[in-house]
């Protein structure tokens, strides 16, 4: 694949997930980076090996986790996708992989961390209280790439988002109170 053809499949992934997750766009999802990364990471790791053992939800952070989390989740979503991927096609598995890869960048002594979320996250409309909702038109491209996606790699994603949905829903409820 081209890096073209590439970056439109890892979207096409991505929104998917989201159709599925937020339940074909119905209901809100998170907005920020770290939620929506926590959440997708802890889904592949349930869905690949049965485990969430080693994930902090975004709340476990505020409580005073530091940045070594991301080492954490960097290492689990490597392992768990080195060891458990047999299943899914190559292209799926590197899609995932570059969603949920957190980088580290360094300038002029600052120092953050970004991931393949943050760019696919970085134009949505944001909503009230920190979510957003998809609109008409990412909800119709996400539903033609049911058709257009190889049922495979579909029902991946389609198992991804289910499970994100309790995740998505834990954090909700937690940023509620």
């Amino acid at each position: 694949m081209s890096w073209a053809e590439d970056a439109k499949y890892r979207q096409e992934v991505f929104d998917l997930i989201l159709f599925i997750a937020s339940e074909e766009g119905m209901k809100p999802i998170p907005s920020g980076e770290t939620e929506v990364l926590l959440e997708m990471a802890t889904a592949v790791s349930e869905y690949l090996v049965g485990d969430t053992k080693g994930m902090p939800g975004p709340y476990d952070l505020i409580l005073g986790l530091d940045d070594r989390w991301t080492g954490w989740v960097d290492q689990k979503i490597e392992e768990v996708l080195r060891q458990n991927s047999k299943h899914l096609n190559p292209a799926l598995v590197e899609a995932i992989n570059d969603l949920l890869k957190i980088e580290w960048h360094h300038d002029h002594g600052d120092s953050w961390w970004e991931s393949g979320v943050k760019g696919q996250l970085m134009f949505r409309q944001k909503g009230f209280r920190g979510t957003f909702c998809l609109t008409v038109l990412d909800a119709q491209a996400a539903r033609e790439n049911l058709e257009k996606l190889d049922a495979d790699t579909v029902e991946h994603c389609k198992q991804i988002g289910i499970l994100m949905r309790k995740y998505i829903a834990r954090d909700l409820s937690k940023a509620a109170n």
